[in-house]
């Protein structure tokens, strides 16, 4: 039970941080995010 136990700990801490890293990876691309988003709703509206 243990080494299972430890499986799950050391996943749940590799998804951490790949959450990390694409969190840190979205806040660069927000802005660039933004500008595509306000370009789509321009293109909608014209």
């Amino acid at each position: 039970n243990e080494t299972i136990l430890e499986k799950i700990l050391q996943e749940r801490l590799l998804l951490v941080q790949q959450i990390a890293e694409l969190n840190k990876q979205h806040e660069m691309t927000q802005d660039e995010l933004a500008n595509l988003e306000a370009n789509a709703l321009k293109q909608r509206t014209t």
